[in-house]
């Protein structure tokens, strides 16, 4: 072989090398890859697991399992794209409270602003804060497991996407800077100083316009509400009808005691965990008035009666909530699920239409909380 050949088939080898390498958007280099089951599903687990290690896991929370189910997949062209439903299981670790960024916010709050609160206002966040240390107490003692279902887009160039599902009545995804974004210890310290603030204003109006509630109802119970609604759904992987859009929904799960709405059992199950969470029946309120089963009677109801209040910081959320999703933006909720779990960095709901139990809350949506009186963060 001449000289020139040589030189032509050296640059020919090294051109097709350079063809055949390219980065992904997190930067790392792929050789052109094969968009085949086989070769996109270990790919896309890594991702996953690598995202929620990144996003999820701090100093005081160990991400001590990732695992997948209820997998779609489909290739077009030069994209292959996969769903699939995460499960992650987590632990608190902290060897003093006072390394919770929550914590630190309540008792500087207190040092600071102490000597200006009245002794309503210092008893009501003394028992907040006492009621993160239960809770935390509780997170340390046991795992907790969460849902995520995600979307992973993979290019033949071997860069890729990832989304996550949205909240509302309707799925639908988002990209995941988008969906979860990155939030610091300082940055959930400075949130719950803010919800402090919300909370202190609600007590200032109560105050004021204090009314009583009727003669048999005895505060509210948060633990008895979350465990009827982490009791009574799942983590559907079925639509409730024959549209791309249905929401998911999988009726065996449901209490057989209640009617089972179509496609729209949002509100008639939120409305069965606050009634197990001791509030009373009447005859605007009970099965199936449209107090219970439209999410803006609900609402209205809830409120008027002053059972509960509402708070529009998701750090004011409080286990037992009820979140309200104005899917629509028309200021009027359309969807409605209960709060079950609450660390300071993460909330998990649980709710009916899509059917999920313990999802990770991300909503784009606007949405604010019923927060009941009488509960309290520690009280599940």
């Amino acid at each position: 072989m001449s000289k020139m050949a040589k030189v032509l088939l050296v640059g020919i080898i090294i051109g097709f090398f350079f063809i055949s390498v390219f980065s992904n958007s997190k930067g790392e280099e792929y050789t052109s890859i094969q968009l085949d089951y086989a070769h996109v599903k270990p790919r896309v687990e890594s991702l996953i697991t690598q995202y929620i290690h990144g996003q999820f896991e701090r100093s005081w929370i160990e991400i001590k399992e990732v695992s997948f189910s209820q997998e779609t997949f489909e290739v077009k062209d030069s994209l292959a794209t996969m769903t699939l439903l995460a499960r992650e299981v987590d632990r608190v670790r902290l060897n003093s409270f006072g390394e919770h960024p929550a914590v630190r916010a309540y008792m500087k709050f207190l040092e600071k602003q102490g000597d200006t609160l009245s002794q309503n206002e210092k008893n009501a966040l003394n028992k907040e804060l006492d009621g993160w240390k239960r809770l935390l107490t509780s997170y340390m003692n046991e795992d907790s497991e969460g849902y995520i279902k995600f979307k992973v887009e993979v290019f033949r160039d071997g860069t890729y996407k990832i989304y996550a599902e949205v909240l509302g009545e309707k799925e639908y995804f988002a990209l995941v800077e988008e969906a979860f974004p990155v939030k610091t210890d300082k940055d959930i310290e400075n949130e719950t100083y803010e919800s402090i603030k919300e909370t202190l204003s609600h007590i200032k109006s109560q105050e004021v316009t204090s009314k009583e509630l009727i003669p048999e109802y005895i505060g509210y119970d948060a633990s008895r509400a979350v465990t009827y609604a982490n009791k009574w759904t799942s983590n559907a992987p079925t639509r409730c009808g024959p549209y791309s859009n249905d929401p998911f929904q999988n009726k065996t799960y449901y209490n057989p005691y209640y009617t089972a709405y179509t496609c729209t059992d949002c509100v008639n199950y939120v409305s069965q965990a606050v009634h197990e969470g001791s509030i009373p029946t009447d005859s605007t309120w009970r099965p199936y008035t449209s107090a219970w089963i439209i999410t803006d009677n609900f609402q209205s109801y809830m409120l008027n009666m002053g059972y509960c209040w509402k708070a529009t910081l998701e750090s004011s959320a409080k286990i037992g909530a009820v979140c309200m999703v104005d899917q629509n933006e028309n200021t009027k909720p359309d969807h409605a699920m209960m709060v079950v779990y609450k660390n300071g960095s993460t909330l998990k709901y649980s709710g009916h239409t899509s059917d999920y139990q313990n999802k990770i809350l991300s909503i784009t949506k606007p949405h604010w909380y019923l927060i009941f009186d009488g509960s309290y963060l520690g009280d599940a």
